[in-house]
């Protein structure tokens, strides 16, 4: 199987999982069957009792784990740019909360969420609900645009960053939380990204990226986003948010699960 991102023969198989390829030439691990972004609206299903006991105390649960995340990127904005920007738009922004917090910064931010539950549930007005795509136009340009924990989902990463660059301004900053392929975690628990994850860019793919040069890329250990994705149901989401009103969510560390990537426009 070809390489998704620069269509080399040189890959094989990641680790046991035969769904999974990775590239031997830029170093990217991709799905062999790319799945498909859940669609605008979704379908209504029954809900259970588990579904409204996470409803009732998962739903402020996961905000509170998205509001702790907000503060980690703007901790490392303000280290790695001094956080000066005026205009900010967040491409799969989840509940809202960085945008709310980018706000607070006296940054004029607004976001976009493709998937309508979690977007009944926002924080903030400034999001709207839909997709940013590479054919997606916007009416502006921005001097901060950020991927966060949404770039591994798209189809053509590549061509999807591309677009972004055209509403960003000259000076301005792209910012991208993703996964790191470097990370023994994912071969530890590889069903994380079955059937989530379609391509994880590596830090190779980022240097090659034409028309972009890398400001920053530094890798966290996410010790609060470890715990959440062990598993996933509401009794192991109220233990996380104990621990974690006590413990620090984010720390750096080379082989970390989590990529931060500051990439600006090269001339």
């Amino acid at each position: 199987m070809n390489c998704k991102i620069c269509d080399s023969e040189k890959t094989e198989i990641w680790f046991d999982d035969k769904d999974y390829f990775t590239c031997l030439d830029c170093d990217c691990i991709f799905s062999s069957r790319l799945s498909t972004i859940p669609t605008i609206p979704t379908i209504p299903t029954i809900p259970t009792i588990q579904d409204n006991l996470k409803e009732k105390l998962g739903v402020p649960i996961s905000k509170r784990f998205w509001s702790i995340v907000a503060n980690q990127y703007v901790k490392y904005l303000k280290t790695k740019t001094g956080l000066k920007f005026k205009t900010a738009f967040d491409i799969g922004s989840a509940y809202g909360h960085f945008v709310k917090k980018l706000e607070e910064n006296d940054i004029d931010a607004v976001g976009i969420e493709q998937a309508q539950r979690t977007y009944d549930k926002r924080v903030t007005n400034k999001i709207k609900l839909g997709f940013f795509d590479e054919s997606t136009n916007l009416d502006k340009k921005y001097d901060l645009i950020c991927l966060t924990q949404m770039i591994y989902y798209l189809n053509d990463p590549i061509s999807v960053l591309n677009n972004a660059k055209k509403f960003l301004n000259p000076d301005g900053f792209i910012f991208i939380a993703t996964y790191s392929v470097i990370s023994p975690f994912f071969k530890k628990y590889p069903k994380i990204m079955q059937g989530e994850a379609n391509i994880m860019l590596s830090r190779k793919n980022f240097e090659n990226l034409s028309g972009f040069k890398i400001i920053d890329f530094t890798n966290f250990r996410s010790d609060l986003f470890l715990e959440r994705r062990k598993q996933s149901n509401v009794f192991n989401e109220i233990k996380n948010y104990v621990k974690f009103h006590f413990k620090q969510s984010f720390t750096e560390f080379e082989q970390g699960q989590i990529s931060f990537i500051l990439l600006q426009i090269s001339d």
